[in-house]
């Protein structure tokens, strides 16, 4: 058929069905069709198909709009024939006296025709308000899609049209979040400055016009009569709720006019969780959360955020609903998410499907199946319809943006393009799910094309699994690589391209900003302790702020540093606290550790020196060595002896000795190869500690910290011989690498070198005699290493002069079932065992050996009496 007969034919057609919509009621039944009830009916199944035929004539040309616009007005001036007709039916008398006699059935015939009129009447007006609006628009478009899609489809296409003026401004500094480009105060979350949006007037804030104390926020729930069927009559009310939704949302708060994200608001006021009250509370800490993740969306130089909070915040939630709420508006996207197991991953999109289910009718884009418990899939239930063996296409007006979740491993999402990456509690993926940054980097390139930024991830948990192991080796735990994510998501170190390491932005949210039972109904923390009782957001009278609370709980936990510690991790007071390891993950005492590095962070840093060892006039071996500052040295010291100390050696028959050995030792671990094929291999590693002495030198602590892999092995044998002869002190070496121990033997360094004093002599093997030093592998060693370690941490660190912030991190991280990496660790231990030692040999040398008695006793009898001990 050509174009000009089919149109020509829908004219006629048209036409045909104008009849029936412009006929009387009385002239308009049919055959059987008899009733008020049918010819109603007939008329709107005449006007909506005339609708469709109107659509077809203009898609296939468009030269035919005048038409178009004359026919429609014909059916807006029909329809309100109709629609006075109904009225009219509506107002008839259903009885005439106040009895009801025997005309009941006419009487129930009648209450039933004014039912119908009523829903009549609501129908097709609310058909002639939709053709009026196709009116008024300049470019009319019909289709039958025009009347299948609902309000989500239209203002995510009215949204992708209206332009969009926010985003960083270099000239102020801030991230812009109000759609419109309005700039009112600018605040700071986490070294984020946030334009919020220009301020209204007062009198257009709702609750503006209430008292102060009654100023709070209250949800406000969609009218009761909006209806799918009378949701044309309330256009500007879900107009004024899309607005909400896309530019946020002002209210009066005791006071204050308060800005909260259109997330945040969608979030209050529509979803639901099926918890007490079934909508959430406002929570100041919520909006700080809902103002970053907003500063994150609108930021192109941001690929998301990475969160550290306390327990029981509801950041999944909040997450989730920021997710939903910028999906629904979005065409050809997919947004996923992750959890800490496969099982919380489905439980977090249970809970997302509860809160699409539970959205007004206006909200909700064209689903699959809204209950589904793998995809929310926003798409038509088919794009085909099939008749009389025919194949016709239907235009698609759904958005085909899904959310979904995928199993907790290293290859989720490989490959797809993102909307949104939600990694929930991903400090806590197990060991076999896969490594976490593995993860990330494969992310990463699902949420950008080149250097442009297309998606957002938003990575959240409360810390666990740290260990203190770096990021990238091998028995690191997720908690170790969540950490590395956070503290390389710092906004205040940019590259040049003013982007963080990971390209995140990190927050924090601390137990003083959110803890349950200490809110106030205006959503504030009560921190300080209230001049009177305040009344909380849960009914209670609260007399005490959450500082008096959390003060009075370490309070009781100060007898027990272990249980005080774990209370801090998890409810962290400081970002530091977050990331503290859990009881069962540091071998020593953690609280004594934790309270050493925070000590040496708060000096001035004068106490340290960093530098390298040379031999004077470069003469090696000559028994002179000086100390040079530099501030890439190899070596950090705390104590540099007086000159008088200095190179105290001498040489006696081709044997270097040291003169110190009453003052300390060395402790070292060497490495096997110059190179490994993987670059990572460990380094050496050496440390001085002091005994009780009266040289200046620290009292039973550590002096020196070397943790380093020189280009070559015979650097590192050099660095450690010139230590030793600077300090006059003897070493013990671990000698499961005895290369250094060769070295020492070969350029007269044997006395430099300690024999193993935890053997006999006549039990030590021909090297060990030989040439000194200890093997750690020996189940024996291995004890030692651990009591000697954990001794010194639970009697001399805190705040002691143990000032080397390396070795305490690495004692963090030991493990003694697998000690590959902890260099530090082992040559520490090594320094305090050879003091152990040392001065037990020379308490067992100053011992007399006593081989008859010391003196004798004799009994008072005979001439020389009797010896009575003899």
């Amino acid at each position: 058929m050509s174009d000009d007969r089919f149109i020509q034919s829908c004219k006629i057609a048209v036409g045909e069905l104008m009849k029936v919509i412009t006929a009387d009621i009385d002239t308009a039944v049919m055959e059987k069709e008899t009733t008020v009830k049918n010819a109603i009916k007939l008329k709107k199944k005449a006007i909506t198909s005339c609708k469709n035929m109107l659509g077809s004539i203009l898609n296939h040309d468009r030269k035919q709009e005048k038409w178009v616009r004359a026919t429609l007005d014909k059916i807006v001036d029909a329809s309100q024939g109709v629609v006075e007709s109904l009225y009219s039916g509506l107002e008839d008398v259903v009885m005439d006296s106040d009895v009801i006699g025997n005309d009941a059935d006419s009487i129930s015939t009648m209450i039933d025709t004014k039912l119908v009129a009523f829903n009549d009447v609501m129908e097709i007006e609310d058909i002639v308000h939709d053709v009026k609006s196709k009116l008024e628009e300049e470019d009319i478009m019909l289709e039958e899609t025009d009347y299948k899609g609902g309000y989500a489809e239209k203002y995510a296409d009215k949204f992708a049209r209206m332009k969009d003026h926010s985003g960083y401004r270099p000239e102020i500094d801030a991230v812009v979040i109000d759609p419109e480009g309005t700039v009112g105060e600018i605040v700071e979350i986490n070294d984020i400055r946030i334009a919020l949006p220009k301020k209204p007037i007062k009198a257009e804030i709702d609750w503006g016009k209430r008292f102060k104390q009654d100023q709070f926020w209250r949800r406000q729930a969609p009218p009761k009569d909006l209806t799918v069927r009378t949701a044309k009559r309330h256009e500007d009310y879900i107009d004024s709720e899309y607005m909400k939704k896309r530019n946020g949302y002002w209210f009066m708060n005791n006071g204050v006019a308060t800005y909260i994200t259109g997330a945040h608001w969608f979030m209050m006021t529509h979803c639901y969780t099926g918890a007490d009250g079934g909508y959430y509370y406002y929570s100041a800490a919520q909006r700080k959360l809902f103002l970053f993740l907003e500063a994150m969306y609108r930021d192109n130089r941001c690929l998301g955020i990475i969160l550290e909070k306390i327990r029981r915040f509801g950041a999944t939630d909040c997450i989730m609903a920021f997710i939903l709420c910028k999906t629904i508006e979005q065409r050809n996207k997919l947004s996923g998410m992750t959890s800490k197991t496969d099982t919380d991953a489905k439980s977090n999109f249970v809970r997302l499907t509860t809160m699409f289910s539970h959205l007004p009718f206006y909200f909700k884009p064209m689903c699959m199946d809204e209950k589904s418990k793998s995809e929310l899939e926003f798409a038509q239930p088919g794009n085909k319809l099939k008749k009389a063996g025919q194949e016709k296409e239907v235009v698609d007006v759904a958005l085909n943006t899904r959310i979904n979740f995928r199993p907790t491993n290293e290859s989720s999402y490989d490959g797809e393009a993102l909307l949104f990456y939600f990694g929930d509690e991903f400090s806590k993926w197990k060991k076999q799910n896969g490594n976490t940054l593995t993860h990330f980097t494969m992310v990463r390139k699902c949420l950008t094309k080149g250097r442009r930024i297309t998606g957002k991830a938003i990575l959240i948990s409360t810390v666990e699994f740290v260990t203190g192991k770096d990021a990238n080796d091998p028995d690191a735990l997720a908690g170790d690589r969540y950490k590395y994510l956070y503290y390389n998501s710092d906004p205040r170190k940019r590259d040049g391209n003013g982007q963080t390491v990971t390209n995140l932005y990190k927050i924090f949210i601390s137990c003083f900003e959110h803890y349950e039972g200490f809110i106030d109904k205006y959503g504030n923390m009560i921190v300080e302790d209230p001049r009177s009782p305040v009344r909380t957001m849960d009914g209670e009278n609260m007399s005490i702020g959450v500082k008096t609370y959390l003060q009075n709980v370490d309070e009781a936990l100060k007898d027990n540093p272990k249980q005080l510690l774990e209370e801090h991790r998890k409810n962290p007071r400081t970002e530091e606290d977050g990331f503290k390891l859990a009881i069962n993950m540091c071998m020593f005492n953690q609280a004594n550790i934790l309270a050493q590095i925070k000590y040496n962070d708060s000096l001035d840093g004068t106490h340290l020196r960093r530098g390298n060892f040379e031999w004077y006039q470069g003469v090696a071996d000559s028994g002179h060595v000086i100390f040079i500052d530099k501030p890439d040295g190899r070596f950090l010291v705390s104590w540099i002896p007086d000159e008088g100390l200095r190179n105290n050696v001498k040489l006696e028959n081709g044997l270097w000795i040291p003169l110190n050995r009453h003052i300390g030792n060395f402790g070292i671990d060497p490495y096997r190869v110059n190179k490994t094929v993987d670059g990572k291999g460990s380094k050496g590693s050496i440390h001085g500690f002091s005994g009780m002495n009266s040289s200046g030198a620290p009292n039973f602590n550590f002096f020196l910290e070397y943790i380093n892999r020189p280009d070559s092995k015979e650097i590192f044998f050099d660095d450690a011989i010139k230590a030793m002869v600077f300090y006059g002190m003897p070493a013990l070496i671990e000698n499961n690498v005895n290369n250094l121990i060769d070295e020492m033997y070969r350029r007269g360094y044997r006395k430099f070198s300690m024999t193993r004093t935890d053997k006999e002599k006549d039990k030590l093997s021909e090297d060990e005699r030989v040439r000194g030093g200890m093997p750690s592998t020996s189940e024996n060693v291995s004890q030692m290493i651990n009591a000697a370690i954990e001794s010194f941490v639970e009697n001399n660190v805190g705040s002691s002069e143990m000032y080397f912030n390396a070795t305490l991190e690495d004692w963090l991280a030991f493990d003694d079932k697998n000690r590959t990496k902890r260099d530090a660790s082992i040559s520490s231990a090594y320094a305090l065992i050879g003091n152990t030692r040392k001065k037990r040999r020379q308490r067992e040398a100053e011992e007399p050996v006593a081989t008859r008695p010391m003196f004798r006793i004799y009994e008072n009898v005979g001439t020389y009496g009797k010896l009575k001990n003899g």
